[in-house]
């Protein structure tokens, strides 16, 4: 599991802020994933070698499955806010990886 530490963008005065705040977080956060992705040769458009809210056995989602040939998982990463508490992250990415038939590797960011 793979986290990194995203910074938020503002929030407009007008806009609600919990709900707009997270959809704007959450977009902006894909989008520096999608790009350190895509910077590493992933290509994250075919619908291949990275899957989006992969449905797992159990049917809980992963936010992201990296997938070798064959569509064979590699990897499920789910990153996480900072203010999300470690061991339930931890927790989550273990069952998932679990789920997935991938190792479990946690990780913190870089």
């Amino acid at each position: 599991m793979r986290s990194w530490a995203i910074p938020s963008p503002p929030v407009s005065l007008g806009e609600k802020p919990e709900k707009t705040f997270m959809l704007q977080t959450e977009a902006f956060a894909r989008t520096l994933i999608d790009a350190q992705l895509k910077d590493q040769d992933w290509k994250i458009s075919d619908g291949i070698s990275v899957r989006y809210e992969y449905t797992l056995p159990d049917g809980d989602r992963a936010d992201y499955m990296l997938c070798g040939r064959e569509w064979r998982g590699l990897a499920i990463f789910e990153p996480k806010r900072e203010s999300i508490n470690a061991a339930d992250a931890i927790e989550q990415g273990r069952h998932n990886a679990e789920q997935a038939g991938v190792p479990f590797v946690p990780s913190e960011a870089a």
